[in-house]
């Protein structure tokens, strides 16, 4: 039996989704077309005839694109299956070379004996290099879609039950339009009929049917083969026979043009092309112009003037009433289209009907998802056995180390290529974590934060050069620095202001401070007022260290920051930053008790770890700051939501700063930090931006690599309080393992020469035999070979030398990713650049 995933991936799927796609440039194409068109032909009838071709020119597009991918495939797997074949059946001593002109031709030539002297030619090609020129044509098509096989079959699910909804939609219009012919009707009076007739004859038709209807508001015709035209009760009383008859006569035009059939057929390609909204473009500009024919047939056949045939139709929309149904797009009614611009047709005024407008609207419509779509197919995309071993990697991690739940981002090229989550956010309710539940930031805080000010700063509203003092004159340190620590200092968290009290959950690194907390301050203002006694304290000639004060410094900047803003700080975050981001961040008061953010824990009380031990106890740490600092301590976000962060820095978003105040935000040159809490560190030669966070129950690890757009984000909510932790762990295998598949990555292997180089001593030898590690480029187990280690790596062998100024192996590869590396192999797991790629699994 097939399964439905199965069917998912048949050629059939593959070639549907491209279909689908195309289309969108190619739908496009042909409504600017007709749009352009539309304004060098004036009449009503060539604009039809023109909307008309340009919907079965629409049609028949995704069949040639079918056709023709459909071909390519076949070509495509046809001359790799003669290729293999070839290369397979080559004898010792013969040599192939195939070409692809007029199908595939085998030339064999015996083989040149090794002592014959040949002269020199430039067909030097092996099997295996005519195999790759002939494939040469085909590359770039692989190349183009390869990354959009994978997302394939859900466009066509997505299309597919867009189709069935509307189809069923379609069918229910058109049982219903069919049980408005029996549904409360009779007979005309006999005038009406006659007229009807008289009409009828003229436009050589016959068998059409009137009838009187209580069901329906406007005069519409129902059917093809046997039509019925239906005029409302309402009509017939308020209209003179004369206009009643000028009505007739449009209801027998659609007749006559067999506009009813066409009106389903156009139903039947807006259902099948919903999503596009030229399509629908194009098949309104068919109705309108529908009805200016027939407007223009009713009035040559009643022989009145226009002016009578408009006031006519200012008189049915007159009998109409406010609360009347919309007509079905299945039926074809005297009322179709905008009567208000039919009108003023007739009288020879240009309708202003806001068309160019509707039709710009569209446009953006089309290519806002369009370009959104080929961005993302454009993207680099981590590898199905790299996501598995990822998967794996941090499943071990969770259960090693006992934690709660993670989430997992990857950024490459500027675009997200890998987000996933991974345990439970409340382990007591068994809440999976998602990649959308928040989870406290702690001092992770300090990029929203600093990104606030520098939204001021780029608006010329705050002064980076300007003191707490400019700003906050009743704000007094006991040292007098209020008129020394700049905004700069603050945005920069370098002005190393003391937190003097310790705030549960929050400061994870300050259990020396007191635990006491006037209950009775309610503001940041009241704060900051209770420190002046004593306790607002800077060491401005420190260096921010690693014990996370940063609470007090982050009250002064937001009071500021509100001061200029005329807002609450959480408010102005929402608006300048979260809203044009599309972010779900959460300042919510209570985090413990919000459903939504995730749980806190951390290592069990009494329980201490060395550098190689697992935890296995952990706490519950409910994480609820004061409610007046929630703007300082409450924010928590997602790795979706961090995620969006970053792609707005590595591609400078100038919907949140400019060129200019981005540049200095990413910049370390103003402190040991640098400005949001980032700081630097050297991988490989290579500059990286760093940046932690957390409170006594969270973690947050990110690093930004600017020059080649990638960033990889690791959260979790469990604290341990050692840099050997398993969201260290999972950053570096992840990091690990798009190196490997990813030319553009940063982490590159460094030279070494053959005299630099030694093989590792027999004690290293034998202490690295036996042990597997696992990672997210798969299992790592170790070999010797004579006095060699050795090692298989993505089905490459690695050989390891040691480096006398170095602490760690070397590894020797010919595949290039793996050449070059150096590794510290210890007990626990394999270390590269200072981060843990791999796990020891026995």
């Amino acid at each position: 039996m097939v399964s439905a995933s199965d069917l998912l991936l048949t050629p059939v799927v593959q070639i549907l989704g491209r279909i689908l796609l195309h289309f969108i440039w190619q739908g496009l194409v042909v409504a600017l077309i007709l749009w352009v068109l539309f304004f060098v032909f004036r009449t009503a009838q060539v604009r039809y005839i023109l909307a008309c071709t340009a919907l079965v020119v629409m049609t028949l597009f995704p069949i040639f694109t079918g056709i023709r991918i459909a071909r390519e495939q076949s070509r495509i797997k046809g001359n790799a299956y003669v290729l293999e074949t070839l290369a397979k059946s080559t004898a010792p001593g013969m040599v192939n070379k195939p070409t692809l002109e007029e199908g595939v031709k085998v030339v064999s030539q015996p083989a040149t004996p090794a002592n014959v002297a040949t002269q020199p030619t430039d067909d030097t090609s092996s099997p295996t290099d005519a195999t790759s020129r002939s494939t040469d044509d085909t590359s770039s098509y692989l190349q183009i879609t390869v990354n959009i096989d994978r997302y394939l079959p859900w466009i066509v699910v997505i299309w597919f039950m867009g189709v069935v909804a509307l189809s069923v939609r379609f069918l229910g219009g058109l049982l219903f339009t069919q049980r408005l012919r029996n549904k409360l009707t009779k007979a005309v009076p006999k005038e009406i009929e006659e007229r009807l007739e008289a009409l009828a004859s003229r436009l050589n038709l016959k068998g059409v049917q009137v009838l009187e209807s209580l069901s329906v508001q406007v005069p519409m015709v129902i059917g093809w083969l046997k039509p019925v035209v239906l005029l409302p009760t309402s009509s017939l009383s308020g209209l003179s026979v004369k206009q009643l008859e000028m009505i007739l006569a449009h209801e027998l035009a659609h007749i006559r043009r067999n506009d009813y059939l066409i009106n389903v057929l156009q139903t039947v390609i807006e259902t099948l092309f919903f999503y596009h909204p030229a399509v629908w473009w194009v098949s309104q500009k068919i109705r309108e112009e529908r009805e200016h024919c027939c407007d223009d047939l009713a009035v040559a056949l009643c022989g009145g003037s226009k002016l009578h045939y408009a006031q006519a139709l200012a008189s049915l929309d007159g009998l109409r009433p406010e609360s009347a149904l919309a007509v079905s797009n299945l039926t074809v009614a005297a009322s179709g289209g905008s009567l208000v611009n039919r009108i003023e047709r007739l009288a020879g005024r240009t309708p202003q009907t806001g068309g160019v407008m509707n039709w710009l609207v569209s446009l953006a419509l089309v290519l806002i998802p369009w370009m959104v779509l080929s961005s993302s197919y454009a993207q680099a995309q981590l590898p199905v056995e790299i996501e598995q071993n990822i998967d794996a990697f941090v499943n071990n991690r969770l259960n090693a180390w006992t934690v709660p739940g993670m989430q997992v981002a990857v950024i490459q090229d500027g675009q997200v290529t890998f987000n996933k989550a991974y345990g439970l956010a409340n382990v007591e309710k068994n809440v999976p974590m998602r990649v959308d539940t928040p989870i406290p930031l702690g001092s992770g805080s300090w990029i929203v934060n600093a990104l606030a000010a520098m939204t001021l700063v780029d608006q010329g509203r705050l002064n980076m050069d300007a003191t707490i003092g400019d700003y906050l004159p009743w704000v007094k340190f006991d040292s007098g620095d209020e008129s020394r620590i700049t905004i700069k200092q603050l945005v920069a968290n370098d002005a190393n202001i003391r937190d003097a009290i310790h705030i549960a959950g929050a400061q994870r690194a300050l259990s020396n401070l007191p635990d006491t907390f006037d209950s009775s301050i309610v503001s940041k203002e009241g704060y900051i007022q209770a420190l002046m006694s004593g306790k607002l304290t800077t060491a401005t000639s420190i260096a921010l260290g690693y014990d996370y004060n940063y609470v007090t410094n982050d009250v002064l900047l937001n009071l500021i920051l509100e001061q200029l803003a005329g807002m609450p700080f959480e408010q102005y975050v929402q608006t300048a930053i979260f809203a044009p981001l599309e972010i779900q961040a959460s300042y919510d008061l209570q985090l413990a008790q919000h459903p939504n953010v995730a749980t806190t824990y951390r290592l069990a009380k009494g329980e201490a770890i060395t550098f190689f031990e697992e935890p296995k106890q952990m706490d519950a740490n409910g994480f609820n700051p004061p409610a007046f600092l929630n703007s300082v301590l409450g924010l928590s976000m997602s790795s979706s939501d961090m995620a969006k962060l970053l792609v707005a820095l590595l591609n400078q978003d100038t919907r949140i700063l400019s060129p200019e105040g981005w540049n200095f935000f990413l910049s370390l040159e103003q402190s040991v930090w640098g400005t949001g809490g980032w700081w630097a560190r050297m991988i490989n030669n290579v500059d990286v931006l760093a940046n932690v966070g957390g409170t006594e129950g969270s973690e947050l690890f990110m690093e930004v690599f600017q020059d080649s757009k990638i960033a990889y984000v690791v959260m979790s909510n469990y604290l341990i309080e050692t840099d050997v932790n398993p969201v260290y762990q999972v950053l570096g295998s992840v990091s690990m393992g798009l190196m490997m598949f990813d030319e553009s990555s940063p982490f590159r292997s460094i030279p070494f020469t053959a005299e630099q180089l030694n093989d590792p001593s027999e004690s290293n030898i034998e202490r690295i035999l036996g042990n597997t590690y696992a990672s997210a480029i798969g299992d790592i187990e170790f070999y010797k070979v004579g006095n060699q280690l050795k090692s298989n790596i993505l089905n490459h062998e690695v050989l390891f030398k040691q480096n006398r100024s170095l602490a760690g192996f070397v590894t020797q590869s010919d595949y290039a990713p793996l050449d070059g590396l150096v590794l510290e192999i210890h007990r626990t797991g394999i270390d590269m650049w200072f981060r843990q790629f791999a796990y020891k699994t026995n």
